[in-house]
């Protein structure tokens, strides 16, 4: 039943990171476009921030439902105590 609950939430998680994804590449091709009157320079810096976002919550997800050694890079590591 978790693995259930783990997959709609994944599923879940990523239509939602899809969907801003796409909203803020469209934001900020809008606001190139505007700023330099040229269509391409939006699509261009649209698609640049269609690129950076996928990364951002790509990662996102994988630190939340990846496997768990790969989570373990990112760690703070515990200090060994010192012999007495």
């Amino acid at each position: 039943m978790r693995a259930l609950g783990t997959f709609l939430h994944a599923t879940s998680d990523t239509a939602t990171a899809a969907l801003h994804t796409a909203s803020i590449a469209t934001v900020v091709g809008a606001i190139a476009a505007v700023y330099t009157q040229s269509l391409r320079n939006g699509l261009i810096v649209a698609i640049g921030a269609l690129a950076f976002a996928a990364a951002g919550f790509g990662f996102s997800l994988w630190r939340t439902y990846g496997s768990g050694k790969h989570r373990v890079l990112f760690r703070r590591r515990r200090r060994m105590p010192r012999p007495s």
